[in-house]
């Protein structure tokens, strides 16, 4: 009984740690991903068009009545970056404000953020806030190992 307790409590803490593949904070491998609160949708291919970010939209509606939506959340607005190609090292990551950075795995960034009047996009050289250590400290790695 001792060993499955404990079986069970490393599992427990290996799930919290990690947090669920689809709702994780840094992606690193292609697949269809959700940021942590919901925000976005990731898609992160090797082939083109190698990067969609979708934003989520909360839906109307309460408990279910006859036409009325469900609760939860739809896909809204689509950003495709033009020729964003992942390579190895590429990665995303969700910052606590539900940012979205992106690195294309060589040089090339891409960061989204929602806001009242919509959504806005940079690059990393026009990005006016700060940038999270996380992903400076990732892209460093990343460029690293493609040197």
């Amino acid at each position: 009984m001792k060993i499955v307790l404990s079986f069970l409590s490393s599992l427990s803490i290996l799930i919290f740690l990690t947090g669920c593949p689809e709702r994780q904070k840094l992606v690193n491998e292609t697949g269809i991903y959700r940021s942590p609160k919901g925000t976005w949708k990731v898609e992160l291919f090797n082939e083109a068009p190698g990067l969609r970010i979708t934003q989520r939209e909360r839906r109307p509606g309460g408990p279910s009545k006859k036409g009325a939506s469900p609760k939860g959340k739809k896909d809204g607005k689509t950003i495709i970056p033009e020729g964003w190609v992942s390579s190895p090292g590429a990665f995303v990551y969700f910052d606590d404000q539900e940012r979205v950075w992106a690195f294309d795995g060589q040089k090339r960034t891409y960061i989204v953020e929602n806001s009242e009047t919509g959504i806005l996009t940079w690059n990393l050289g026009n990005y006016p806030g700060a940038v999270p250590p996380t992903f400076q400290q990732m892209m460093a790695g990343a460029q690293n190992q493609t040197r």
